[in-house]
């Protein structure tokens, strides 16, 4: 554990949490966290979660873009259940993004946990997809994804960033309620 760590725990957790709330100034702070864990990850030799990060942060731009982008003179994009379509790509989408990351780690890298690694980054590309587009299964995504990252990280000695996944299990559901009741409000 160092201080990149530390500030990667601090902004990752506080952008997850505005997040859960539909604030816009998660994006930002996310875009922070990013950067940290960026650096975390490649040190561990995650490659898969460190080239993710950047991933990520132009997920986030297309995020706080989307979130922000008026819909009607009231909000920006509301809250929303995914259709049958959407639901079948992201659990294709999942699989295949799994298949094409394992065979670059197990081949092009030093991995040493490469289909854990591909198998959450690959979660965590769909999730990221669906939280931009204010989806609600995003939360059920970031749920299965956090509860492999918490052993994984646990195994590769990153304790705090293992705490803070077990506690972003914890947010995911708290998320997926909170846009449920979100979502009947905005009807």
């Amino acid at each position: 554990m160092n201080w990149i760590e530390i500030v990667g725990f601090i902004t990752g957790l506080a952008c997850v949490y505005l997040n859960t709330k539909e604030n816009v100034w998660g994006w930002p702070i996310a875009m922070l966290s990013v950067v940290f864990y960026g650096i975390v990850f490649f040190n561990a030799k995650l490659y898969a979660d460190a080239g993710l990060q950047a991933f990520f942060f132009v997920l986030c731009t297309y995020g706080l873009v989307q979130w922000l982008r008026k819909v009607d003179a009231h909000k920006a994009l509301y809250i929303s259940e995914s259709n049958i379509f959407i639901n079948v790509l992201g659990i294709v989408s999942t699989l295949l993004l799994t298949i094409v990351l394992y065979y670059l780690l197990t081949n092009y890298t030093d991995s040493d946990l490469p289909m854990l690694d591909a198998f959450t980054t690959a979660m965590s590309i769909v999730a990221q997809f669906l939280l931009a587009r204010k989806k609600i299964e995003n939360w059920i995504y970031w749920t299965i994804a956090n509860c492999v990252y918490v052993g994984l990280y646990i195994y590769k000695g990153l304790f705090l960033t293992a705490v803070l996944y077990f506690i972003y299990i914890f947010l995911a559901v708290y998320g997926y309620y909170e846009w449920k009741r979100l979502m009947k409000t905005q009807s």
